[in-house]
Formats: C-alpha cells, structure tokens, sequence
C-alpha cells in the first residue's frame, strides 16, 4: 500500500502530492532493499517519488523558481549503511522528518502532511539574522510557523529553526539538532532553494544573485546531504535523503531562469553520484 501526502498549502495555492513507499519503509520499490536493507527508490529501474506543484504560491504570484505547472520530482539518495556494517532495520513509522525551506509552499505542504501520518517534523528556513549569517536559532517567521503547526498536530511533534544551510557549519548544526530532539533522523528533505525572485536573461543578472542561487541550490543541497549520511550512518535505522528537483532537471531550457534550471540540473547527477558512492546503483 502507498503512503501518499497531499495537501493544498496554509498559505498559498500550492496543489501538492507526494507518495512514499509502504509504512513499513520510506521510499520502497516493488519490495526491493539493498545489501544492508535500508530500501531506497534510488536503486536501479525504482521511480523517484513524485511532487508536483501545479500553481503559483500565491494567486496573482509567480512561483519562486518553478514555471506554471512545472512538476518537481524528489529523488531518493541515501539508504545505504558502510560497506562494514551489519544488515539493520528499516525506519518504521511514526518518521522522524527534517524538511529545509519548510515554513511555507511545498516544503510547508511536506511539512504538514507528515504531521497528518502522525509523525514529527523539523523545519528550517532562512530568515532573519540567523539565516544571513548561517547560524541557527530562533526565528519570527519560523516560530510563526511552528506554532501554527504545532496548535494543529501538537507542540512536541513539531520544532523548527531559522538557518541558511548553504552557509559553513549551518547544515551540521541542523543535523545535529534534529538528532538531538528526537534521537534519530529517518527522512530528509532537501526542499530549500531559491531563483533570486529574479526573472530575465542571465546576461542581465547581478553577481550576487548567481551566487545566491548556486549556493543555495547545489551547495547548500551538498551539505545537506554530507550532514545528513553522517548522522544516519550512526544510526541502526540509517535513513533516506530526498532532493528536491524542478525546471531544468530535465535538461531541457529554462529561459529567464538559466541559473536555477542548471543547479536542478545538477541535482539530477548529483544524486546518482552519491547512490553509486553509497552502493545503492
């Protein structure tokens, strides 16, 4: 049976669906594991799960770095324990989820749909001081956030921090904080990214804008996932790391938005170079 997510965000007009694997284990495929039977949808011939985002944000809004009806698809990176490590269990449910860029649109949309299956949620975003500098900590809008989650679901069920996980240090600190809270991290979701809220040929975007976009779509994704494999590695259960795709990953033109359809692009080979490093294709 299928475990399927669908919600239409708190705030926005979002339509989003997104469906894992069986309770039993996220992100499974026809039954499959692999040889230390973590199950993981980025094993060979296993479709990705798929998230679709069908509207603007906001009526009368352009989505931030998605054309109208452009589908998002989160691919399944991790799920693999050390070549060393003795077969373990999978994750079993209720799940223990971190979601970046998780206050608002799809990552909210995620955020409180795992909340309806009953399980726990970390949500970070950047905002404020602490997202500028990539330190974690409290936040007005994330603390806006939670707590409208958290008078829904529960407040233990529910904590979030603002942090810019493309900054040094920011994605370990997360890491270890989702750790910390609820013992161990069994889904995590590399929602997080940006287009600069800038439309129009790259030859007319600013430096800092090109910057801002590669930073946080593909490095900040990079050491997300370098934080994340570390903290399940540890851990009997290990887990599942999902980045989240959109135009461009496809390879096909994005014109007006070229640098956020390259990074999407990378997004693509960079999961299958971290599932061919963690043995999982």
């Amino acid at each position: 049976m299928q475990r399927s997510v669908a919600q239409r965000g708190a705030r926005s007009s979002s339509s989003l669906r997104v469906s894992f694997g069986s309770r039993g284990g996220p992100a499974t495929c026809s039954g499959r594991r692999s040889s230390s039977g973590a199950s993981s949808s980025a094993q060979r011939g296993c479709p990705a799960p798929e998230a679709q985002h069908t509207a603007p944000f906001r009526a009368g809004e352009s989505s931030p770095g998605l054309a109208r009806g452009q589908r998002v698809v989160a691919r399944a990176v991790l799920g693999e324990a050390p070549a060393t490590a003795k077969p373990t269990a999978v994750p079993q449910p209720p799940y223990n989820v971190v979601i970046t860029g998780g206050t608002k649109g799809i990552g909210r949309a995620l955020a409180e749909g795992f909340l309806r299956a009953g399980d726990k949620v970390i949500v970070c975003s950047r905002s404020g001081e602490f997202g500028r500098v990539g330190k974690v900590g409290p936040d007005e809008r994330v603390l806006e956030a939670v707590a409208e989650m958290a008078a829904l679901y529960g407040k233990d069920r529910v904590k979030g921090v603002a942090a810019d996980v493309a900054k040094a240090g920011a994605a370990r600190v997360l890491a270890d904080y989702a750790a910390k809270e609820f013992g161990r991290i069994d889904i995590w979701i590399n929602n997080a990214g940006t287009n600069a809220y800038r439309y129009g040929p790259i030859s007319e975007s600013s430096d800092e804008d090109l910057a801002q976009i590669v930073q946080t779509n593909v490095l900040g994704v990079m050491l997300c996932c370098k934080e994340a494999i570390r903290v399940m590695r540890a851990q009997p259960s290990h887990g599942h790391v999902f980045n989240m795709d959109g135009a461009g990953a496809d390879g096909n033109a994005t014109p007006r938005f070229a640098a956020y359809g390259a990074t999407k692009r990378s997004l693509a080979q960079l999961g299958k170079s971290l599932g061919a490093e963690l043995g999982i294709l």
